[in-house]
């Protein structure tokens, strides 16, 4: 069982179906493997906890017991417990021995479950390599899980077009930007009203710029008939768009495009960090959030629905943060949402907009 930084950067999924998403479909095949549950049995679904090295961008650093407390107050009211990936933060902490010295108590409390609880780790982009039936001797590893034939819970990075695991220099830019957060002391994503820093501001400025480049590039091409190479990078700005605007990496609209209504009604996916659950006209759309970035949150299947709670104020969570996604984004889009920010000063030392405030 190893995982080290080279196995990252060389890109290597282990297992990994090489398909891949082009923003508009997915081949026939979805996922290598899966596990089925009985849809009349209670199920618990965390995801995006990112157990990482202990340091300052190890974004689980202080909650294990918090954890411990939280699994132990659930496991008894379910059947099974699934872990819908990126439990494990290798691009973070580059190796397994440094998540398991930072986080000791709590990987020997998750292999006594194990011994005593179904549970499932479905992988995800952080941790696509880390053999957790090796780890947690009683435990699955899969890449999905169905919950009877019409709910796919999965990790989600499969309908993401820079990280499915299609792409071969995922791994490579998922270890790259691991690196660059660990440089900067803080997250480098977007919603900026979520993650509001001056090395945030300037990342998003530079990949604001980076897109006039491809927008240009792509207007050259379309102009020598090279009408595919110029949508694929308007898809490129298109995916940012998108993120800024509410939908990180597009997860929400991909979903719905390609997913929704076809094989399932719901889809349960982390991947965003945005938790909540919205009813589409396709379909269920829900996110279990994570306990990584100043919030925590989880979801239940009570044997009919998927519920989304809150973990600190036990609320149900709901379409809230979804309700001012747009339906449909295009490239211009982003560069009105930077002269936004641009005019309110809020590039230029002024405070990010608050989430009830957010710039669309």
């Amino acid at each position: 069982m190893t995982h080290s930084l080279l196995d990252g950067w060389l890109g290597r999924q282990h297992g990994a179906p090489r398909q891949r998403f082009d923003g508009t479909s997915l081949g026939p095949k979805l996922f290598e493997s899966h596990v089925e549950l009985d849809p009349n049995a209670p199920v618990l679904l965390l995801s995006d906890l990112h157990f990482g090295d202990g340091s300052k961008t190890d974004l689980f650093a202080g909650q294990d017991d918090a954890l411990i407390a939280f699994v132990e107050e659930q496991r008894d009211l379910v059947a099974t417990i699934v872990f819908l990936g990126d439990i494990l933060d290798m691009p973070q902490a580059w190796s397994l021995r440094r998540v398991l010295r930072a986080h000791r108590k709590l990987i020997g409390y998750l292999r006594e479950l194990a011994q005593t609880q179904r549970v499932i780790f479905v992988r995800g982009n952080h941790d696509w390599s880390v053999d957790y039936e090796d780890l947690f001797p009683g435990a699955t590893r899969s890449e999905a899980v169905l919950i009877g034939a019409r709910a796919l819970a999965w990790h989600g990075h499969q309908v993401d077009l820079h990280m499915n695991p299609g792409v071969e220099s995922s791994a490579r830019t998922t270890y790259l930007h691991a690196i660059a957060e660990r440089m900067a002391g803080c997250r480098l994503v977007p919603p900026l009203e979520q993650h509001d820093s001056t090395a945030n501001r300037i990342g998003l400025s530079l990949a604001v710029a980076w897109a006039r480049v491809l927008i240009a590039r792509a207007a050259l091409l379309r102009r020598v008939g090279r009408v595919h190479r110029a949508a694929e990078l308007e898809t490129s700005v298109r995916y940012l768009a998108r993120s800024v605007s509410g939908d990180p990496a597009d997860l929400f609209g991909a979903t719905k495009r390609v997913l929704l209504g076809k094989d399932f009604d719901t889809i349960v996916c982390g991947h965003s960090h945005e938790p909540g659950v919205v009813q589409t006209p396709s379909g269920v759309y829900a996110n279990t959030g994570t306990w990584a970035c100043g919030t925590r949150s989880y979801a239940t299947w009570n044997g009919q629905r998927i519920v989304v709670h809150d973990v600190d104020s036990g609320r149900a969570i709901g379409d809230e943060r979804y309700v001012s996604v747009p339906d449909d984004t295009v490239p211009q889009d982003l560069f009105d949402w930077w002269t936004e920010l641009w005019r309110r000063g809020l590039l230029r030392g002024g405070a990010a907009p608050s989430e009830a405030e957010p710039i669309r």
